[in-house]
């Protein structure tokens, strides 16, 4: 059996929490200093193949939509990508 949500604990989930309530310049410095430094990806080429490189995204950017789509460039803008032959 299901359990039903009440109004209330709807209205505390959309409720936005502390760091959403920050200026967007200081939860970008947030996101800058909590996301790793760099990552080095290598994507490869297997007989004329290309190879998708798989990166794990951090679990900071797995949290809410509001902080993926703020972090995730960040992250990304952060990451080199290697190709191999």
């Amino acid at each position: 059996m299901a359990a039903e949500t009440t109004t209330q604990e709807v209205a505390i989930a959309a409720e936005p929490n502390r760091l959403q309530k920050l200026p967007a310049e200081l939860r970008n410095r947030i996101y800058e200093l909590a996301l790793p430094r760099s990552e080095v990806v290598h994507a490869a080429y297997r007989s004329a193949e290309y190879v998708e490189p798989r990166v794990k995204q951090p679990a900071l950017t797995r949290t809410c939509k509001q902080i993926r789509a703020e972090a995730l460039p960040l992250f990304y803008g952060a990451v080199r990508v290697g190709l191999a032959t």
